[in-house]
């Protein structure tokens, strides 16, 4: 009988340095507690800057007379605390004038971006509900463009529209809060170049055509983030099971 309790005894005391190690490093641990899947449905306002716009300075004019509408779907990848890579896809308005010249155009824009969430690089060991992510991608557009001309009481429309996606790189930053492990609401900005001085229906001065976009977006992510780590893992697989007494 005592020799029996003391094999259990020894076994029970053995078992977790044969599953678990003695200590997980901790840049390890925390690096898989962001290892996920997340979703984000977001929704805001493209911009534009080019040969029809009048309001660069005055962004509140920017906002009201050369803006329009948009709304993506983002599907991220995380591998640590500090990296991810996501894929986008944004449908967006536009529009602006100048002079006796004006457009409006839609935009169907795809892309794949790094993100780098830099809140983290610099408190390596970060537990908060707060982050503040940059990134930088490309990713192709089309678009479908009205211009419309008046002259001297005529008015003629042109319409111009992309025979193939075009190039569009762009760099961006913004802000996150977590309030539970899977939901965060965040907010971004970013400014796209296009490669293409089109947008607008007007090429001038070989200079490319650049639009903004500001939103705020919700997103979901996929299994546990950000969790406490588990410090003895044989304890949890047997934390259902009682000893059965010796008989």
């Amino acid at each position: 009988m005592k020799t029996k309790l003391q094999i259990l005894l020894l076994f029970c005391f053995l078992l977790p340095l044969f599953v678990y190690p003695q200590q997980w490093k901790k840049d390890r641990v925390k690096n898989e507690q962001w290892n996920v899947w997340a979703i984000n449905a977001n929704a805001g306002i493209t911009s534009f800057y080019g040969d029809l716009s009048s309001f660069d300075a005055n962004y509140i004019e920017k906002l009201h007379y050369e803006s329009g509408p948009a709304t993506g779907i983002m599907v991220t990848k995380h591998f640590d605390r500090l990296f991810a890579i996501s894929g986008q896809i944004i449908a967006s308005r536009l529009k602006g004038s100048l002079d006796n010249i004006s457009f409006k155009s839609e935009i169907f824009e795809y892309n794949l971006h790094l993100r780098l969430n830099i809140y983290n690089l610099f408190a390596p060991y970060n537990n908060s509900k707060f982050g503040i992510n940059v990134f930088g991608g490309l990713g192709n557009f089309l678009f479908n463009t009205t211009q419309t001309i008046a002259t001297e009481g005529k008015v003629e429309h042109i319409t111009n529209q992309s025979r193939v996606p075009e190039l569009v790189y762009f760099v961006g930053g913004g802000l996150f809060i977590q309030p539970t492990s899977s939901f965060a609401i965040n907010t971004e900005i970013s400014i796209r170049r296009c490669n293409n001085d089109m947008l607008d229906g007007l090429k001038k001065n070989n200079n490319d055509d650049y639009y903004s976009y500001l939103n705020v977006g919700i997103t979901y992510y996929f299994g546990r983030f950000k969790q406490r780590p588990v410090r003895n893992k044989a304890r949890i697989a047997h934390s259902d099971k009682r000893l059965k007494p010796l008989k």
